[in-house]
């Protein structure tokens, strides 16, 4: 896993995302509430203390519950990712995601490769969605763009046209490995955003982490 200057780089990111006039982005323990020193990802509320990994920068806010990933197996996938993150592309990652699926025989390698193509052309559709004359575009007036929060960002199909059209982003996700092909995506072109491993099923985690900015 990559130390040092990839996660000050994530950091970098972070501050630029988080920011609004009067507004920081802050994030909370998800067992005591305590606001997170972003240094560490360490709580601050007396009495807790807890400290949480990151991986390039993200923080892993998941708890244990009952979820669809399994948290270890997806961290050590993340690691590997990481460890490729210097010398590689969006694409490479995304594949490299992809045949860790095949190998372990959960997709097809014809299912694996159309996911692939699916998932680099959702940017022109929610491109798309964003524009003026789009859903989204039209439910959400310019002077309403602000800040959007992705939960489920994925590997950023929407937060990467999102970051280009709100005045700031954020996405969260319940895979770590996602997160890392995601932070890639967006570095490519330069869109700052706060990205978040995190439960956020309703009635769960969500409900004693939430990882969306609140006025500091």
């Amino acid at each position: 896993c990559l130390p040092g200057p990839q996660t000050a780089m994530m950091g970098n990111l972070t501050v630029r995302a988080g920011v609004w006039p009067q507004e920081v982005a802050i994030l909370e323990c998800p067992h005591r509430g305590g606001d997170l020193a972003h240094d560490e990802f360490r709580c601050t509320r007396p009495g807790c203390g807890s400290r949480f990994r990151s991986l390039l920068g993200i923080p892993d806010l998941r708890i244990a519950q009952d979820a669809a990933v399994d948290y270890e197996e997806d961290w050590t996938l993340a690691c590997s990712l990481a460890d490729a993150y210097p010398g590689a592309s969006f694409r490479d990652l995304l594949e490299r995601v992809w045949r860790s699926r095949v190998r372990q025989e959960l997709v097809s390698q014809e299912r694996a490769e159309m996911r692939i193509a699916q998932i680099q052309r959702t940017r022109l559709k929610h491109t798309q969605d964003m524009d003026d004359t789009g859903w989204l575009g039209t439910l959400v007036p310019r002077n309403a763009r602000a800040r959007v929060l992705d939960l489920g960002c994925g590997p950023g199909g929407f937060l990467l046209p999102a970051g280009r059209v709100f005045g700031n982003a954020a996405g969260i996700d319940i895979s770590m490995a996602w997160l890392v092909v995601c932070r890639k995506r967006l570095e490519a072109e330069r869109i700052p955003a706060l990205l978040v491993c995190a439960c956020a099923e309703p009635g769960s985690a969500w409900d004693s982490a939430p990882a969306a900015p609140r006025a500091a």
